[in-house]
């Protein structure tokens, strides 16, 4: 929809500061070296094909309500997480600027010379 792009987003720099800026964020684990941009991609896709699954079986498997909707939206929202999280790693490379869920992820120089 025209118009609504911007509009949508948080101003830049409204988390500065806070313990929510994701500039800040501390690293939790230091990521191996395979953990590249592009694998980092195709593994999120894998990520999203096994929430689905889980989803189906959840849905089918899980007698309660409460409970079937608990994981339905828990695996719905890691779906969603994993499918923005790819495209932010898609766009990366060309800044050398590459985060998963606010790991920092190297590019490697085969990818983008500049970022060594």
């Amino acid at each position: 929809m025209p118009g609504t792009s911007s509009s949508d987003r948080l101003p830049v720099g409204i988390l500065e500061g806070t313990p929510l800026d994701p500039d800040h964020l501390p690293a939790l684990v230091d990521l191996p070296a395979w953990a590249n941009p592009e694998r980092l991609r195709s593994l999120a896709v894998v990520g999203i094909v096994v929430a689905v699954v889980l989803l189906v079986l959840a849905a089918r498997l899980l007698r309660r309500l409460v409970v079937r909707a608990l994981v339905v939206v828990a695996l719905v929202a890691l779906a969603i997480g994993l499918w923005d999280q790819r495209a932010e790693l898609g766009d990366c490379v060309a800044t050398c600027d590459c985060s998963l869920f606010g790991q920092v992820v190297e590019v490697p120089f085969d990818l983008n010379p500049r970022c060594a």
